[in-house]
C-alpha cells in the first residue's frame, strides 16, 4: 500500500478551501506522520526535506505551498476568541487539537504532556483519543497521570515509571500549557531527559541494577582475562567498519561479505545476525552484544568461535562471556559496579541508542573509524523483520479490510499476540514502507547520530529497507566499484592490556567500607525521619549533619556518587512542589529508603565481587605477579 503524498496535500488544500474542518485532522495526521520521517530537528525548529517527497520540482513546490497555507490557517485560528467559542463539540475539539499540537507529531509514539490547568485540557484529550494517540499524560503540582493507562504517579517516581513502561514511547515530547513560569520549564527539561534516557538505554544504577550487577559478578574473572575499549580504540582507529544486522535486506549482500578482504574492512556482527552468517559461512571479526538478557542461543550453530572476538558491555549475560571466543573486549560504561574502569584504567564509554547496531555505530565513532557501512539494517518491515529467523521472534505486516497492522507470527505465518499499528517510513528507494513504532524511533536515532557525525563516511547497503538520512544509499555493486579501491585500512601497533588486579581489589574493599558507612548513616536518618518529633530543631540539625556525611562519602567514590546523585536529582525535582515541612520530610524518608535499598544491593554485589576475585586462581596468579 503506497501513500501518494501529493494527493494528500491536494486533499488538504481542498478541505481548507471549503472550510471542511472535519476532514482536516485525518488528512493532516497522515501528512504529519509522513513529514516526521523526512524531517530533522534543527536549531530553532524542524527542517523538512521536500526533495525526499518527489524528484519532480513542481510537485515539491506544490506540497510546500499547501503546507505553508496550512501553517497560515493555523496562525489565523490562533487569533480566534477560543474562550468565547468553547464548547464540547467535535468542531471545537478539532480546532483546539490543530492549534495546540505542532506540525510534526506521530500518534503511535510521541508522548504529549498537558498541564492539568490548561483551559482546554478536556477538549484536547478527547481530540487526541479520537485519533488514537497512544501516549497522553497530564501533570499538576508534582503529579503526573498516564491518561492512556489511567495511572497516577509522582514526579519523584517518573524516571522509574517511564523506564518500566511497556508501551513504545518516542523522544519527541510535546507539552501544552498556559504556564510560562521557570518551574514549568524545569519540569519540561526533566521529563525530556528522562524520556531521552529511556530511549537511549541510559538507565541508572538505581534501576535495573539487579541484573546488571549479577551479570558483572558472574563474568568478572573472564572479563579481567580479556581487554577493554582501550584496545578497541587502537584496533578500530581509521578502519572501515561494516556493521551486519539480521534484516531481510541482508540477502542482497551476504554472499559478497565473505569476499571483502579483511585488511580493508572490519566486520562487526550483531549477535542476532549470526544464524544468517553461519548459513552462508561468513565469519565476522567481532560479534557485539550490549543487552543484559540471555539470548546466547543465536550462537548455537557456531561450533567454533575461536577466530571471532566478542565485544560486550560489562553487564552482558555470562552465557555470552563463557562462549569460547578468540578474545573478549569489554565496553566499560557508567553501569560498571565492579571497578573494571579502575582495573583497566579507562574512562567509562556510554554507547548511544536503544538498538545494538546504533551502539556499534557509536563505538566505531568513538574509536575514530574511517567509515561505517550498514548491512541488513532495514528499520522497516516488508516480508518480515529477519532474513534468517532461527529461534528469533518473527514479525510480519498484514493488510486487511480494516487496515494495516503488525504482529508476531506462529510457525504457519499466522498472527499471534498483540497487534501493533504500523508507522509509514521513507524507503531506501524513496518509496513508502511500513515499520513498527520501535523501529521508527530507532530510525530517528540513527538520523540523529549521522547529524552529529558529519565527518564520518556513512553508507547504507540495506537495499529495500528504510531510508536513513545522513547515510548514503549505495548498492553493493556501486559500493565495491566506487569505494573499494579508495579504502585502505590503517594498521598501528598497540600495547597489550594488563589489568591492575591489586588496584581493583583495593578499590572494591574501599567501596565496601564506604558503602557500609552510608548504610549506617542512612539507617540513622530513616529512624529519625520515622519519628513524630522529626520536625523539631534538634532532629533537623541532626538530619543536616548526617546528610552532609553521606554526600562527602559519595563524592569520594564514583560508583556511590552515581547512586546518591541520581536520587538527589529526583528529590530536587519533587521538592519544588512541596508546600509544608512535613511533606518535605515525607519525601526525604522515601528518598533514604531508595538509597538504603540501592546501597544494600550494591554492598552485596561488591562483596560477591571480592569473593569472585579471591576464588579465581588466575586472578591470584596475576595479583602475585603484580
Amino acid at each position: 500500500m503506497k501513500i501518494d503524498f501529493t494527493t494528500l496535500c491536494t486533499d488538504l488544500q481542498e478541505a481548507l478551501s471549503k472550510g471542511a474542518v472535519h476532514d482536516i485532522p485525518e488528512i493532516t495526521l497522515q501528512i504529519k506522520q509522513y513529514l516526521s520521517r523526512i524531517s530533522n530537528n534543527g536549531t530553532g525548529g524542524v527542517n523538512i526535506s521536500f526533495k525526499d517527497i518527489s524528484h519532480d520540482k513542481d510537485k515539491q513546490r506544490l506540497c510546500f505551498e499547501i503546507i505553508d497555507n496550512y501553517s497560515s490557517w493555523l496562525k489565523s485560528l490562533r487569533t480566534l476568541p477560543l474562550q468565547d467559542l468553547c464548547d464540547d463539540s467535535k468542531d471545537f475539539q478539532i480546532l483546539v487539537g490543530e492549534i495546540y499540537i505542532p506540525l510534526i507529531w506521530d500518534r503511535n509514539v510521541d508522548p504529549i504532556f498537558i498541564d492539568k490547568d490548561f483551559k482546554f485540557k478536556d477538549q484536547l484529550i478527547k481530540f487526541l483519543k479520537r485519533y488514537n494517540q497512544k501516549n497522553i499524560f497530564t501533570y499538576h503540582n508534582g503529579t503526573i497521570k498516564d491518561v492512556t493507562a489511567n495511572v497516577e504517579f509522582s514526579v519523584y517516581d517518573a524516571s522509574k515509571y517511564f523506564h518500566l513502561l511497556t508501551r513504545v514511547i518516542g523522544i519527541n515530547c510535546q507539552f501544552v500549557s498556559d504556564d510560562k513560569q521557570e518551574t514549568q520549564k524545569e519540569f519540561i527539561r526533566y521529563i525530556i531527559k528522562i524520556i531521552s534516557d529511556v530511549r537511549t538505554r541510559l538507565n541508572t544504577i538505581l534501576h535495573f541494577n539487579k541484573i546488571w550487577q549479577k551479570n558483572q559478578i558472574e563474568g568478572l574473572s573472564k572479563r579481567l582475562k580479556g581487554f577493554s575499549q582501550k584496545s578497541l580504540i587502537n584496533i578500530l582507529f581509521e578502519k572501515n567498519i561494516i556493521i551486519v544486522s539480521p534484516g531481510p535486506s541482508l540477502e542482497h549482500s551476504i554472499q559478497e561479505l565473505k569476499k571483502f578482504p579483511k585488511q580493508k574492512f572490519t566486520i562487526i556482527a550483531l549477535a542476532q545476525s549470526m544464524p544468517a552468517l553461519k548459513k552462508f559461512n561468513v565469519k565476522p571479526h567481532f560479534v557485539i552484544v550490549v543487552d543484559p538478557k540471555d539470548y546466547s542461543h543465536v550462537l548455537d550453530d557456531w561450533a567454533d568461535l575461536s577466530d571471532i572476538n566478542l565485544i560486550a558491555e560489562e553487564s552482558v549475560h555470562v552465557n555470552f562471556i563463557n562462549r569460547k571466543f578468540k578474545a573478549i573486549y569489554t565496553i566499560i560504561t557508567n553501569k560498571d559496579s565492579m571497578g573494571l574502569s579502575h582495573a583497566f584504567n579507562v574512562e567509562p564509554m556510554d554507547l548511544e541508542g536503544g538498538t545494538v547496531a546504533l551502539a556499534a555505530c557509536s563505538l566505531a565513532a568513538n574509536c575514530k573509524a574511517k567509515s561505517i557501512t550498514l548491512v541488513g539494517q532495514d528499520l522497516a518491515i516488508s516480508r518480515s523483520n529477519y532474513f534468517v529467523t532461527g529461534d528469533l521472534s518473527e514479525k510480519k505486516i498484514f493488510e486487511t479490510s480494516k487496515g494495516i497492522f503488525l504482529s508476531y507470527v506462529d510457525q504457519n505465518g499466522q498472527p499471534i499476540g498483540v497487534k501493533q499499528e504500523v508507522v509509514p517510513v521513507l524507503g531506501w528507494s524513496k518509496e513508502t514502507l511500513y515499520t513498527s513504532p520501535e523501529y521508527a524511533i530507532y530510525l530517528s536515532q540513527f538520523e540523529q547520530f549521522s547529524a552529529k557525525n558529519k565527518d564520518l563516511n556513512l553508507f547504507n547497503l540495506s537495499i529495500g529497507g528504510a531510508n536513513i538520512s545522513g547515510f548514503e544509499n549505495v548498492s553493493l555493486e556501486s559500493f565495491i566499484k566506487k569505494f573499494y579501491n579508495e579504502f585502505t585500512a590503517t594498521e598501528r601497533a598497540y600495547p597489550a592490556e594488563h589489568p591492575d588486579i591489586k588496584g581493583l581489589s583495593l578499590h572494591l574493599k574501599k567501596t565496601k567500607g564506604d558503602t557500609t558507612k552510608i548504610l549506617s548513616y542512612t539507617e540513622k536518618l530513616i529512624k529519625i525521619l520515622s519519628t513524630s518529633k522529626r520536625a523539631g530543631r534538634k532532629p533537623l540539625e541532626k538530619i543536616d549533619k548526617i546528610e552532609q556525611k553521606i554526600i562527602e562519602i559519595s563524592k569520594s567514590n564514583y560508583d556511590l556518587g552515581v547512586i546518591v546523585s541520581d536520587a538527589i536529582i529526583r528529590l530536587n525535582r519533587t521538592i519544588i512542589y512541596v508546600k509544608t515541612l512535613e511533606e518535605n520530610l515525607d519525601i526525604s524518608l522515601r528518598f533514604y529508603h531508595d538509597i538504603l535499598n540501592a546501597m544494600k544491593l550494591h554492598n552485596k554485589s561488591v562483596s560477591e565481587g571480592l569473593k569472585a576475585l579471591s576464588s579465581s586462581s588466575w586472578v591470584k596468579e596475576q595479583a602475585k605477579n603484580g
